[in-house]
């Protein structure tokens, strides 16, 4: 067997080998239900620092996702040229409204306003040819005046393209609509002015060859459509497909993170926001929705990735689904990584660690998966030859890297602050306890170098972890913090943490819980701490007996840890199984309803323990317990001690 200074060795490097994180570390002080109130367990401090802080996940600036903004009621990217009538040209012209004529003979206008609105052209050439030909003269300038504003209307236009952000997608639709036009209207005055007229308004070739953009139609949303494009083309379906990738046809990471391409669509925007672009100025407002980052999503997959972990350390044979919900692609949890942290004294501190890693893991994958759906999505047909859409699409590659450099800083920056003084502080107390812990051993019985001995499952067969006390991992609601030690300690002593309400009643300053291990008062007054194995070598109680008026009366002497009985020695726990079994209780029932009642299936895989039951001792299921010879009764209590594991740890003196 490790000693549990090698396993604790293997958990903190295996933890510290994968991405080293960021942390919240002073985000609420007044969050109790996160705070580790340790009794001076300088290991669990030194796991902590050692591991780079208790969460890899920093506390978003916010929870609250940012709000869809509309632009547009005053701003008009859009330039319209088409809206200039040449009539009302002419005759501002005529009748002095505007400069230009006035200038030249005004007082001969004014006084022909009448004329012509009365008399025909014919009638003025010949009746006041010298009228006439001012008139004609007039219409002329004005024709002159509005085609020389209408150009540089439209070269204005064309200027502000360059410098607008969005007035490029108006253009765009209208040298793409002018285009359709002239393709069947052959007299390039019509053709230019029914290009006026509809200024835009059919909007652009978009992804899929779909229509967008323009009256009536879906805002080009620049981002998300080209990611979901983008899901597609990796997908090998078609750019514009919304339903899910099936299991038969996925083949990579994309569809098994993203099975929809609304998904990868909706993971974008969240992080690092859209925006919804128009062709003209009556084509609907314009969208826009800010990014929150990768904060806030890290955090809510730090929650979820807890609770099902907690789900996994309390499963005494967890299934390859639920290692899966606890892994990454960069950080797979095997099964022994999970028989090593639950028998571990640190497994609160290390599970949140592992949880919030596990969680950033999963997050940077979406991410560049999400990167990796742009580049693609940007090769797209339509979308490869939009300008405007690669510049916007550039923008957005910026905008994710920028994200996930944010994160990868934050990581070197706590790894750099935890690596410093704490950390020198807690390697000091552990060398000056090594230092007189080898001074006065006796032998090499409590050497922190421990030897290296083989670890033997107890159990034949199958995996299978050893119960144990319950693992609880204190789940945020996602209000607060995620990481633990987000409280500051303020020392003492929590003895018999393990007991709680009806069991206070039997504590002892004797023998009591500390955190996971278990410490006893030996028989010259001094105090030793047992640390790692497995729960029933550490109190003593082969049988894991919870503590109660049977296990008092049995020579138990403290509440240990979950509540469990702690026994003066070996011989004292497994004369209390014998004793248990022997009680009315259970030797009335039959061999499969005694252990129903010995492991309830809700906290154990009792279908599990039966079967090992029968196959050590021989005997059906249906046996009666009081049936059972003494040799039998010796067998089946030894199947209980091989199913419940008896493995030693380490015992350290604590004062």
């Amino acid at each position: 067997m490790l000693t549990n200074k090698f396993k604790l060795s293997f958990l903190a490097l295996l933890l510290m080998s994968s991405s080293y994180s960021y942390a919240d570390f002073f985000s609420n002080s007044t969050n109790k239900d996160l705070s580790i109130n340790q009794s001076g367990s300088v290991l669990s401090d030194n796991v902590f620092y050692q591991i780079g802080g208790g969460s890899a996940v920093m506390t978003p600036p916010s929870r609250k996702r940012p709000h869809e903004l509309a632009l547009g009621l005053g701003w008009k990217a859009n330039l319209m040229c088409g809206n200039f009538d040449i009539q009302t040209t002419v005759k501002n012209q005529l009748n002095g409204i505007t400069d230009g004529f006035k200038d030249l003979m005004g007082n001969v206008i004014q006084s022909a306003t009448g004329a012509v609105a009365s008399m025909p052209a014919m009638i003025i050439q010949r009746a006041n040819p010298q009228l006439y030909d001012i008139l004609t003269n007039g219409v002329l300038q004005g024709r002159l005046d509005f085609a020389d504003a209408k150009t540089s209307c439209e070269e204005l236009a064309n200027k502000a393209a360059d410098y607008m952000a969005d007035a490029g997608w108006g253009m765009m639709a209208k040298q793409q609509n002018f285009q359709e036009i002239a393709s069947t209207e052959q007299d390039a005055v019509r053709a230019k002015q029914k290009s006026d007229k509809e200024d835009g308004k059919r909007g652009i070739n978009w992804v899929g060859g779909e229509k967008r953009g323009g009256e009536g139609q879906k805002l080009i949303d620049v981002i998300g459509d080209v990611v979901a494009a983008g899901h597609n083309i990796l997908n090998g379906k078609p750019a514009l497909n919304a339903s899910a990738v099936s299991n038969s046809e996925c083949s990579g990471a994309m569809c098994q993170t993203f099975p929809k391409p609304t998904d990868i669509r909706d993971f974008t925007r969240r992080v690092i926001g859209d925006k919804g672009i128009k062709t003209c100025n009556t084509c609907g407002e314009q969208k826009a929705t800010a990014g929150s980052g990768l904060s806030p999503v890290i955090e809510e997959e730090h929650i979820k990735v807890l609770k099902d972990l907690q789900d996994v350390l309390n499963t005494p044979e967890p299934t390859a689904e639920q290692l899966q919900a606890v892994s990454s692609p960069m950080i797979p949890v095997t099964r022994g990584l999970i028989e090593a942290l639950k028998e571990d004294p640190e497994a609160k501190v290390l599970a949140h660690r592992l949880a919030s890693e596990v969680a950033l893991s999963k997050v940077l994958n979406k991410a560049l998966l999400a990167r990796r759906a742009i580049l693609a999505g940007m090769r797209e047909p339509n979308v490869a030859v939009n300008d405007k859409a690669q510049t916007e699409l550039e923008k957005a590659l910026v905008m994710l890297d920028r994200e996930i450099e944010q994160v990868r800083m934050e990581m070197e920056l706590q790894r750099s602050l935890t690596n410093n003084t704490a950390l020198m502080v807690i390697n000091k107390r552990v060398r000056d306890q090594q230092d007189t812990l080898n001074s006065n051993a006796g032998d090499k019985q409590h050497n922190f170098e421990g030897k290296q001995e083989e670890l033997n499952n107890n159990n034949e067969g199958d995996f299978y972890i050893s119960p144990d006390e319950p693992i609880y991992l204190d789940i945020p609601d996602g209000s607060v913090g995620t990481g633990v030690y987000n409280g500051i300690n303020t020392g003492g002593s929590s003895k018999n943490s393990g007991g709680a309400g009806a069991l206070s009643k039997y504590e002892s300053s004797d023998a009591y819980a500390d955190g996971r291990a278990t410490v006893y008062r030996t028989a010259d007054g001094k105090f030793v701490r047992r640390e790692g194995g497995s729960l029933a070598w550490r109190n003593n109680n082969p049988g894991n007996i919870k503590m109660g008026d049977f296990a008092k009366s049995m020579g138990a002497i403290g509440v240990g840890p979950g509540g469990f009985a702690i026994f003066p020695d070996e011989a004292t726990g497994e004369r209390a199984i014998h004793a248990l079994l022997k009680t009315d209780s259970y030797n009335n029932l039959s061999i499969a309803k005694a252990m129903e009642r010995y492991a309830p299936p809700k906290e154990n895989d009792t279908e599990l323990y039966i079967r090992q039951i029968t196959k050590a001792t021989g005997l059906d299921r249906n046996t009666s317990m009081s049936s059972l010879s003494d040799e039998q009764r010796a067998q089946f209590v030894k199947a209980i001690r091989k199913h419940e594991g008896w493995i030693t740890g380490k015992e350290v003196p604590t004062n």
